[in-house]
């Protein structure tokens, strides 16, 4: 019997008609109501946005974070949708998994983070919108740097060429993910769901991700209409909406979240903050250092003669009146 505890699950907020913006945040929701988890969703907050892994689930005084950790928490606690699932289904999704990961995966990323105008456009203003001070200036920049990173890695190639518009890497990218979503309407084919009438992990992905190309709104997504084009993934997105999605409210900030979170987490926030802005702050005074140690600024002190004058002369009139009272002393007579 599953544990009914509820447990507090921190995403990306709500954008337009999606419930969280991020593909791993809407297939962890999707899940948790596909397996009749008893979640709590609400926006991220602290160290959340400043590690920008999310989703993250609390449980007690233990933090996971990222999509899978947190898929394989739910099913240890009994929310577990594939329970039905033979061995071969079950190797199936990891494969699933692992197509989607390597090949439409990068190309959101792409789309989000190196994509100049739905960059500037739509996704640097969302984030920083959805982070507080100070780390509104931080973290749109940090998942721009870690995008670019995993495509780097992924694809072996350098950021100047993943930068480049309609580049080979655009176009390989790109071109893998209309390859991967062609693949994964086949699989759906005409069924409600991956294997039948019942919603399971490859559901959640699915949903998550085709989820996101339809309704993120991106001013230059070139994979929406390629998604449009396949009418079956249309209406799975609809129908998981009309039967779960909708019933859950937009991730918003939740009071009694916020509430929960652990006193040891919320230290090791702030302590995670001060390292944060202490690095600041030395970061700043080696910049100052070093535009004095090199010339770049100088400070020229000019002196004011009447100043210097007055100083002198108030120490001189000291010394002189000291002077005269020595002189007087020796020249009192002797009697």
């Amino acid at each position: 019997m599953a544990n009914e505890e509820p447990v507090d699950l921190f995403c990306w907020p709500a954008k337009d008609d999606l419930q969280s913006f991020g593909p791993e945040c809407l297939t962890v929701l999707a899940y948790s109501k596909f397996a009749k988890g008893s979640v709590n969703a609400s926006k991220c907050t602290g160290l959340q946005q400043y590690t920008a892994s999310l989703p993250v689930l609390y449980n007690g005084d233990e933090m996971i974070e990222g999509m899978q950790p947190v898929l394989t928490f739910m099913r240890s606690r009994g929310w577990n949708a594939d329970y039905f699932l033979t061995e071969k289904q079950q190797s199936d999704t990891l494969a699933f998994e692992a197509l989607v990961a390597e090949k439409l995966h990068p190309a959101i990323l792409h789309l989000q983070f190196v994509n100049t105008k739905n960059f500037k456009d739509c996704v640097r203003g969302f984030y920083a919108n959805s982070c507080s001070f100070p780390w509104n200036f931080y973290i749109p920049g940090q998942l721009q740097k870690k995008a670019k990173q995993r495509l780097s890695v992924l694809h072996a190639t350098n950021d100047r060429n993943i930068e480049l518009p309609d580049s080979s890497f655009q176009k390989k990218v790109i071109h893998e993910a209309r390859r991967c979503i062609n693949l994964l309407s086949s699989i759906l084919d005409d069924k409600t769901f991956i294997f039948g009438d019942s919603p399971t992990t490859m559901d959640a992905v699915l949903y998550g991700y085709m989820a996101f190309l339809l309704k993120s709104n991106l001013p230059n997504n070139v994979l929406c209409p390629h998604v449009r084009s396949c009418p079956n993934l249309t209406y799975f997105v609809a129908r998981v909406d009309d039967q779960f999605m909708n019933a859950i409210p937009k991730v918003e900030v939740c009071a009694r979240a916020s509430s929960v979170t652990p006193l040891m987490q919320m230290s090791e926030d702030r302590k995670r903050q001060l390292k944060i802005l202490a690095s600041i702050g030395f970061g700043l005074a080696a910049m100052v250092a070093y535009a004095f140690l090199s010339g770049i600024v100088t400070i020229s002190v000019e002196e004011d003669p009447e100043t210097d004058y007055m100083s002198v002369s108030l120490k001189d009139r000291h010394d002189m009146d000291t002077a005269e009272e020595t002189e007087d002393s020796d020249e009192q007579p002797v009697e």
